[in-house]
């Protein structure tokens, strides 16, 4: 269905086209298909580069049972230093010393079950379910990095229904999304993510007693 949506897209078909056809996509499969080989290079070069900083720590992750959302905040040191340009979710912009990464999971209860279930399991449970959650479920996706903004990904993922937080606008031209594209590693162009987006899912495994011990019920 990926490649019909886009398809889709690209005849002129209208946003709520799109979202009828909606992505559903885990990090599983964000992992395999929507790292650009653009970004690929990117992301390479802030993990090998001794010159670029790499640090990723988990800041939080909100329970919210009503919604059944499992939401975890990342926090990524920007790879070429501070200060740095942030776009806040209204696409303000202002000097900040990190960027957020954000993954937010939808039907938790489905790998979580409820808060009084969850709390009765052992850590060693909890953190199975956890990963199996981060790995299975679908996905949403926000980064406050300006790439997600200005190279198009939020704009595209929000036409899919693959965004955490709304599109702000105004619509982009689309041709960062035929750069990527050109440049190989994705199945559908309108799914691409950033470099850090790339490195969160290279070392979650590595987080997830992290993401449990900085779980809030909300």
């Amino acid at each position: 269905m990926g490649l019909r949506s886009f398809v889709y897209y690209m005849e002129g078909y209208s946003v709520d086209t799109l979202q009828f056809l909606r992505e559903r996509f885990s990090l599983n499969d964000l992992e395999t298909t929507a790292i650009s080989n653009i970004t690929q290079k990117h992301l390479d070069m802030r993990l090998t580069d001794p010159e670029q900083n790499s640090g990723i720590r988990v800041i939080e992750a909100q329970w919210e049972p009503s919604n059944d959302t499992f939401t975890v905040f990342f926090e990524m040191e920007p790879s070429k230093g501070t200060p740095a340009k942030v776009i806040t979710t209204t696409a303000r912009e202002y000097q900040g010393t990190f960027y957020n990464t954000v993954f937010q999971f939808q039907n938790s209860s489905k790998w979580l079950g409820t808060p009084e279930e969850f709390q009765q399991k052992l850590a060693p449970e909890q953190v199975k379910d956890i990963k199996a959650m981060v790995w299975g479920a679908e996905a949403k996706l926000y980064s406050n990095d300006p790439s997600f903004y200005y190279q198009g990904m939020w704009e595209d993922l929000a036409k899919v229904g693959g965004a955490a937080f709304p599109f702000p606008g105004p619509k982009g031209d689309g041709i960062w999304r035929q750069r990527h594209a050109q440049s190989g590693g994705l199945a559908n162009p309108m799914i691409r993510i950033t470099k850090h987006m790339g490195q969160v899912i290279g070392n979650i495994n590595a987080l997830i007693s992290e993401i449990r011990d900085k779980t809030r019920i909300r």
